[in-house]
């Protein structure tokens, strides 16, 4: 399967959470500024089941995200035992031939290469970022939902 085009779908999706989560934040922010229990309560509970589903969406993302970044990883393998394969048997069979009696040369060689120092290697992303972006809408309800709410008190009930 396409793994840039899951991603991309997870990352609508989360987009779409994220919205809704704003607006209910909003929502529960007017309520609040109004000093309603009535309208606060369920405000919060509206808020906190948009937080939930933002969660949510934000993890099926960032799975689909590493799933993305392992399928390009395991590509590069792909290409990289391709690529060598073939001149780690001819390294072998040419020391083989000068008389080495070492079982694995081309393994020796390849374990000096990669100690030291390789060249930087910058990934093209295409739609995909390299790095998963942060939710500022899931931020937000951290602080709105989570956190206490300094300075806002529950107004008497009205009897």
């Amino acid at each position: 399967m396409n793994e840039a085009a899951d991603y991309l779908k997870a990352a609508k999706a989360l987009s779409k959470a994220e919205d809704a989560l704003n607006g209910a934040l909003d929502r529960l922010e007017a309520a609040r500024e109004a000093a309603d229990p009535e309208r606060v309560t369920p405000a919060r509970i509206r808020a906190q089941a948009a937080t939930r589903d933002a969660e949510a969406a934000s993890e099926i993302a960032f799975q689909a995200h590493k799933s993305y970044w392992r399928a390009q990883a395991q590509a590069a393998e792909r290409r990289l035992i391709e690529a060598v394969s073939p001149h780690i048997a001819e390294v072998n069979d040419l020391h083989r031939l000068a008389g080495s009696l070492l079982t694995n040369p081309a393994r020796g060689l390849i374990e000096h290469i990669i100690a030291g120092p390789c060249p930087a290697f910058v990934p093209k992303a295409m739609d995909v970022p390299l790095e998963f972006p942060d939710s500022s809408a899931l931020e937000r309800a951290e602080t709105e939902i989570i956190a206490r709410q300094p300075g806002w008190k529950m107004p008497a009930r009205k009897t």
